[in-house]
């Protein structure tokens, strides 16, 4: 996916990332992402949680997959 201006932004979707391992899991690969595509924001979408993490200097967007889909 790519934002606005054509600078990529790693997105990472997830059912449910209430279970420890599982956010854990998808964020390590969200930064990896980020770090790859040498940018400092990324998205992880989920089915309820939202929040915003600050991790390593990245900046993850938590939201509802139906939340970002409505502001599409």
């Amino acid at each position: 996916m790519y934002s606005e201006g054509g600078t990529a932004l790693p997105v990472q979707v997830s059912w449910d990332t209430s279970n420890p391992d599982t956010r854990d899991r998808e964020l390590k690969g969200l930064l990896k992402a980020c770090t790859y595509c040498n940018v400092k924001e990324g998205w992880l979408l989920t089915t309820e949680e939202e929040e915003i993490i600050t991790l390593n200097g990245i900046q993850v967007t938590v939201k509802p997959m139906w939340k970002w889909l409505l502001e599409g």
